[in-house]
C-alpha cells in the first residue's frame, strides 16, 4: 500500500513527458530507444556526418594509423608483356613499301648509268671526244643542275656539321672514280674496265659495310651478290681472245680496281651522310666538289672547247639525264635500303649496256651472255622478294 502513491507519481511525470507514451510497455520502449541512440548522438557531435561503423580490426595502407603511405617505388608494377609477333610483322609490312621503292629509284639509277657507253660510244666515233673530257664535262653539268635543284628545294647546303668533311670525301671519290675509270679504258679496254670495276664495287662494299656502317647483309642478299656478281662477268667477259698479260694491261686492271674501290667508298660515306643530310644538298656538293678536283687534268686534252661544242647535245644528256637525275634518285634510293643491296642492284647496269649494244651497235650476245643476263634478273628478283 505505501508504493502506490510513489508509482502514480512516476507515471505522472512519464505522462507529462510524453503524453502518448502512457501505458508500462510503453517506458520500456522509452528506456531502450534512449541506450540506442545517445552513443550515436555523442559520435555525430564528435567527427560528424555521415556516421559510419568502425570495424574491430581496422586495415590501414601503412603499419600503423599514423604511418606514411607506401612509396610508388615499393608498389609492384604489372610486368611488361612481350611485343607480340604480329608487331613485329605490322612495322615490316609497313617499312616494305619504302623499301621496294628505294630499289625501284637504284634500278632506274643503274639503267640510266647504262646507257653512258651507248652515248660514249657515239661521241668517240663521231666528235672524237676524250674520255676525260667527258668526265669533266658530265661532272660540271651535273654540279650545275644540283645546285639549281638543291637552291629551288631548299638551301643550297643545307648540311649537318659533321657531314661536310663526308661530302669533301665524297667529291674526291667520285673524282678518283672518273679518273681513273677513264684511264683504264685507254690501257685495258672497256670490256676489261667494266667487268673489274663493276664486280669489284658491290663486294667491297658488302666487305666493309659491316665495320664503316654496321650493316650485316641478309643471307639472301648474300646470295644475290654472287649471283650478280658471277652473272656480270658471264655479261662483260669477252670470250674472243686471250688476253695478253702486258704491262699496260697490269696498269689498266690495277686502274680499274681502285675505280671501284673508289666507288664503293663513295657508296659508304654518301650512306653515312644520308642518316642527317637532305640526299639533294649533300649530292649537289659532292659534285662541285668533284668537278673542282678533276677539272685540272684537262691539261692532258686537245683541244677540250672544240670537242665539248661539237658533242654537246650528247654531253648534255650525260650531265643530265645520266648522272644528276640518276645520282639524285640514287640518293634517295639509298636511304631505303642497305648499302650492299644498293651495290647488288646496281649491276643492272651493265645489263642495260649489254642490251643497248645488241639493240643499237649490232652487237651479239652469245650462250655466256645470256647466262649472265638470267643470273642478274634472278639476283634481282631475290632482292625484291626479301621480307628484311
Amino acid at each position: 500500500m505505501t508504493s502506490s502513491p510513489s508509482r502514480a507519481a512516476a507515471a505522472d511525470d512519464a505522462a507529462r513527458a510524453a503524453p502518448a507514451l502512457t501505458a508500462p510497455a510503453s517506458a520500456d520502449s522509452t528506456t531502450s530507444y534512449a541506450t540506442i541512440w545517445w552513443p550515436c548522438l555523442t559520435r555525430f557531435a564528435s567527427i560528424g556526418w555521415p556516421i559510419a561503423p568502425i570495424p574491430m580490426n581496422p586495415i590501414f595502407m601503412g603499419e600503423t594509423p599514423l604511418s606514411p603511405l607506401p612509396r610508388r617505388a615499393d608498389v609492384e608494377r604489372p610486368r611488361t608483356l612481350p611485343r607480340p609477333s604480329y608487331d613485329r610483322g605490322v612495322h615490316r609490312a609497313r617499312q616494305a613499301p619504302r623499301t621496294v621503292s628505294g630499289l625501284v629509284l637504284i634500278a632506274l639509277a643503274a639503267v640510266s648509268w647504262g646507257t653512258s657507253g651507248s652515248v660514249m660510244t657515239v661521241l668517240a666515233e663521231r666528235n672524237a671526244a676524250s674520255p676525260l673530257l667527258v668526265g669533266v664535262a658530265r661532272l660540271w653539268l651535273a654540279a650545275i643542275l644540283l645546285l639549281l635543284a638543291a637552291a629551288w628545294a631548299a638551301r643550297p647546303f643545307a648540311l649537318a656539321q659533321g657531314d661536310r668533311w663526308r661530302c669533301l670525301a665524297m667529291g674526291a671519290c667520285m673524282a678518283a672514280y672518273q679518273a681513273a675509270y677513264f684511264t683504264a679504258v685507254t690501257l685495258a679496254g672497256i670490256a676489261v674496265v667494266a667487268l673489274v670495276a663493276i664486280c669489284s664495287a658491290p663486294l667491297v662494299i658488302a666487305a666493309l659495310a659491316p665495320w664503316l656502317l654496321g650493316e650485316r647483309p641478309a643471307p639472301r642478299v648474300r646470295v644475290a651478290l654472287v649471283l650478280g656478281v658471277l652473272g656480270t662477268a658471264l655479261l662483260v667477259a669477252s670470250p674472243s681472245g686471250p688476253l695478253d698479260p702486258s704491262a699496260r694491261l697490269v696498269g689498266g686492271v690495277l686502274l680499274a680496281f681502285a675505280a671501284g674501290l673508289a666507288y664503293a667508298l663513295y657508296v659508304l660515306a654518301a650512306k653515312a651522310t644520308l642518316r642527317r643530310s637532305a640526299p639533294l644538298p649533300a649530292t649537289a656538293a659532292t659534285f662541285t666538289i668533284g668537278a673542282l678536283l678533276l677539272t685540272p687534268a684537262l691539261v692532258w686534252t686537245d683541244a677540250p672547247v672544240s670537242q665539248f661544242a661539237c658533242g654537246w647535245p650528247w654531253l648534255l644528256y650525260l650531265g643530265g639525264v645520266a648522272t644528276a637525275g640518276a645520282y639524285a634518285i640514287y640518293t634517295v634510293g639509298l636511304r631505303r635500303v642497305p648499302a650492299s643491296v644498293a651495290g647488288a642492284t646496281t649491276l643492272l647496269e651493265p645489263l642495260t649496256a649489254t642490251i643497248l649494244g645488241v639493240a643499237l651497235f649490232g652487237e651479239r650476245l652469245g650462250a655466256a651472255g645470256g647466262a649472265g643476263a638470267l643470273l642478274l634478273v634472278t639476283a634481282l628478283g631475290l632482292l625484291l622478294t626479301d621480307r628484311g
